[in-house]
């Protein structure tokens, strides 16, 4: 189990100042475009909080850094890397298939934080939003009705919808298994390497995921759908490839 561990935690340790960089960006960048847009709001006499987070049009952010993320963790595996962290990974005896399924954990544990601090951001505008809009504007209710007023929020804590929450724990981990590389230094073959991860092209998976709004329903039932087929294919694909590699050794070893 030792071994696993290690191959987990350089997974994480080589993406992890990528993805603190992104989410700092993030921030900033959606932290701009929300106070842009108070300001505006509170000089021409005040609007609501939901109104006042959808002209500041921060989901955009939200979905470049979705797309941000995907290319991070796909480019930042261990393994892809020279140096310690390729001589480290090739020294572990753990089978390729162990090596993607973990890189597979680590990318959960990503989006998963990824969610949870754009979560916090909208509610820590919110929170701003209370103290400087007019009073009029401002009730104890206002931090709750925006969690299902705002579909950007309302789809990342879905509080009693069960359907979104269950499309958000499929997309995690549609998305974690599409971000995941299948290690190819470790099936060189007679100095030829092969990819045979991401056949599912990256400009087809990810306009999926953003082809409608995440608060539709019928939206939602669609990436729900789309989830367990690509998951059900991924782990197929991942099988089919650990089998050809082993028929493959098989053969080398027979030749020998």
């Amino acid at each position: 189990m030792k071994k696993h561990m290690s191959v987990f935690q350089l997974m994480v340790r080589s993406n992890f100042y990528r993805v603190l960089a992104a989410l700092a960006v993030m921030a900033v960048l959606q932290t701009g475009l929300f106070w842009f847009a108070l300001n505006r709001g509170i000089s021409t006499e005040g609007f609501g909080l939901e109104y006042v987070l959808e002209k500041s049009r921060i989901e955009i952010v939200f979905f470049g850094a979705f797309i941000a993320m995907d290319l991070l963790l796909r480019a930042g595996s261990g393994y892809e890397m020279e140096g310690k962290h390729n001589y480290t990974m090739m020294r572990l005896s753990v089978t390729r298939k162990a090596v993607y399924y973990w890189h597979v954990v680590s990318n959960v544990f990503y989006y998963l934080l990824f969610f949870t601090v754009q979560s916090l951001l909208i509610v820590m505008f919110g929170i701003i939003y209370t103290k400087l809009a007019p009073a009029e504007y401002v009730t104890g209710q206002t931090l709750f009705l925006v969690c299902y007023r705002y579909d950007l929020l309302h789809s990342l804590l879905p509080l009693r919808d069960f359907p979104y929450l269950i499309r958000n724990l499929l997309v995690v981990g549609a998305a974690s298994l599409y971000s995941a590389y299948y290690p190819k230094e470790y099936y060189q073959r007679e100095g030829e390497k092969k990819n045979r991860n991401n056949r599912f092209n990256c400009f087809v998976f990810i306009p999926i995921m953003f082809l409608g709004e995440f608060g539709d329903y019928f939206y939602c039932n669609f990436l729900v759908v789309f989830s367990v087929v690509y998951i059900l294919w991924k782990i197929s694909a991942i099988r089919k490839a650990e089998l050809e590699s082993r028929q493959e050794e098989g053969i080398e070893k027979a030749g020998n």
